[in-house]
Parts: structure tokens; sequence; C-alpha cells
């Protein structure tokens, strides 16, 4: 039946999700984790990750404009260039 969903048929305060995320993306989501209960994070905690890639791939030893351009401490800064 989930095959043959469409848009207009789903209850309106869920509607919102599948446009945003598309309703084959919807049909998966209802499939994998219809009736849970679960958390999606902030943008920022995914993307942490990919900062501190870039930052390592990319610096050039000048901590100070880098903390700037990213808006974190030099200490910071430092612990996530040492790291790995």
């Amino acid at each position: 039946m989930l095959d043959k969903l469409k848009l207009e048929d789903i209850p309106e305060q869920f509607r919102d999700l599948a446009e945003v995320i598309g309703l084959d993306a919807y049909r998966k989501l209802i499939r994998y984790a219809g009736g849970m209960s679960i958390y999606i994070p902030v943008e920022y905690r995914v993307t942490r990750n990919v900062r501190d890639r870039i930052l390592r791939e990319t610096f050039s030893g000048d901590y100070k404009s880098f903390s700037k351009a990213y808006r974190i401490s030099e200490g910071h800064l430092r612990r996530i260039i040492n790291s790995r």
C-alpha cells in the first residue's frame, strides 16, 4: 500500500516532512522507523567532522586567522589540528 501513497493521502500534520524530504524518502523513513521516536541532530553535530577534516587539510599554520574564520578559539583549533 505504501507504494501507492500520494502526498494528498498523508495526514496534514505529517505532510511537511514528506514535502521536505520527498515522497520516496518519506516512504523509506516510514518503513525504517514507523512508530518510533527518532532524534534528528542539528546540522553542526553532523558536519563537525567535515569542518575538522577541512581544517586539517587546509591549515597553513596561522592559528589566529583560521580560528577567526571558523569562529572557534585558538585552543580548540589546536586540539583539532593535533588530533588523529
